[in-house]
């Protein structure tokens, strides 16, 4: 495992060259943040708050965050008593992004740190807009953005993207998270555009990569205008006539199967005992007893996975789950026997 936290540190270094052409001035970062905010897909998340201690990089991916906005997941920011750091808990939601915690059960209370320019620029109030060729935007607080030397904002939609003139006081690092639904499917029939059509929204062209399904459109001659719903965003779009297809009713997801109860069995650690670092740094709790092997030293450790999961809806090229694997030990002393 030792060998994906040097191939960490490296990958580190070439993101943040790759991100140089991202850091557009967005104010506010280094004040004192509290609530609820989000951190990149690719950042690293630190169990030791300092250059060089335990730390995972979820993503291998060296993209422009331009390229890749949305794809972040939400925290709770706990504390920016540091400089360079600010501490994390993991939010169990979705929020408006598309990905989300797959969290290890087993512990509770995680505490992590990210760098501050880790944090994602975020929609702190609602936007709407109505453009003269009869499109349309509405987005949610939430939503994940990313300015552009233009003064424009990209944002993300099921890994599609497309620009917007979001008022810049619109948009910081913390908001406050309200509930979040997924938007129903039209009644009657479902249409679909065919996958890298010309849409266009006010005017400027939209990449269609993802099944966009919308109710009967609206036509006039050559040109359409269709109405797509995601969570936290709302769109109207010009899109070709002679692109939409009736399409069939997607199926419901299955339910997800409730995780396996993991009785002790010999040796294990007990609900409610501490969890550190190899290191010795307090970091988690133990949610439910944790099966391991018999002490033989002064700690006894078991290997955790920090991950987040792809949306449903984001196209099948996105990767289903980032993931790494972390020890985290607990004295020997409080370890237990199944009788």
């Amino acid at each position: 495992m030792l060998r994906w936290f040097v191939l960490g540190v490296t990958l580190l270094a070439a993101a943040r060259s790759t991100r140089a052409d991202d850091d557009l001035d967005i104010p506010g970062l280094d004040g004192d943040l509290r609530g609820d905010a989000l951190v990149w897909e690719d950042a690293t998340f630190y169990l030791e708050p300092w250059e060089g201690g335990l730390a995972v990089r979820l993503s291998p991916y060296g993209r422009a965050r331009a390229e890749m906005v949305g794809n972040a997941v939400p925290v709770h920011i706990t504390s920016t008593a540091m400089k360079q750091f600010v501490e994390i808990e993991l939010a169990a939601r979705s929020d408006c992004t598309w990905r989300r915690w797959a969290p290890d059960r087993r512990i509770e209370a995680l505490r992590l740190f990210v760098h501050r320019d880790d944090l994602a620029p975020v929609l702190v109030k609602p936007f709407t807009a109505a453009y003269s060729d009869g499109t349309r935007i509405k987005l949610a607080t939430g939503v994940p953005v990313m300015p552009t030397p233009s003064g424009q904002y990209v944002v993300g939609a099921r890994g599609d993207r497309f620009r917007a003139a979001i008022p810049h006081s619109s948009v910081g690092y913390t908001y406050t998270a309200g509930r979040v639904s997924e938007p129903e499917l039209p009644q009657g029939k479902i249409y679909r555009l065919d996958r890298g059509a010309a849409a266009t929204l006010n005017g400027e062209p939209l990449a269609v990569r993802a099944q966009w399904l919308a109710p009967e459109p609206t036509r006039n001659g050559e040109h359409a205008l269709v109405h797509w719903a995601a969570r936290c965003i709302d769109l109207i779009v010009d899109a070709p006539n002679g692109a939409l297809r009736v399409t069939e009713r997607p199926r419901p997801p299955p339910a997800p199967a409730a995780p396996p109860a993991l009785r002790p069995t010999g040796y294990y650690i007990p609900a409610g005992a501490p969890l550190a670092t190899e290191a010795g740094r307090d970091v988690a709790v133990a949610a439910i007893a944790i099966p391991v092997s018999a002490p033989s030293g002064d700690t006894v450790c078991f290997d955790s996975t920090l991950a987040i999961n792809k949306d449903e809806e984001l196209p099948y090229s996105y990767p289903g789950q980032l993931a790494r694997t972390v020890k985290l030990c607990t004295p020997s002393h409080l370890v237990e026997k199944d009788p």
